[in-house]
């Protein structure tokens, strides 16, 4: 018999402009989930936050909103503390637009 194991997973929810951001314990990309009206399905996709080939997934990511037009996703980077920030439309950039 095979024994079971058991592994729990910290995962962050942001709604924003109507959708959900999704983010797992070491973090390659941010899942955006986006409901379709009037029905019980969504689209999703990941918005890569992790721009070296050769980088290794973050860790201690916390997604963040502030103001109106912008989400703010705190991500320290390897050699750095420079954020990435997903805009409205759901874009990952270096600044904050």
């Amino acid at each position: 018999m095979e024994a079971a194991t058991s592994r729990k997973a910290t995962i962050q929810l942001m709604m924003h402009y109507g959708r959900l951001y999704v983010r797992g314990g070491l973090v390659r990309a941010v899942w955006e989930i986006t409901p379709q009206p009037g029905t019980t399905t969504a689209t999703f996709r990941p918005i890569p936050v992790v721009r070296g080939a050769g980088q290794g997934p973050m860790r201690d990511v916390r997604l963040s909103r502030y103001g109106s037009a912008r989400s703010f996703l705190s991500a320290p980077r390897p050699g750095g503390v420079d954020p990435v920030f997903i805009t409205s439309k759901g874009e990952a950039r270096d600044d904050c637009p």
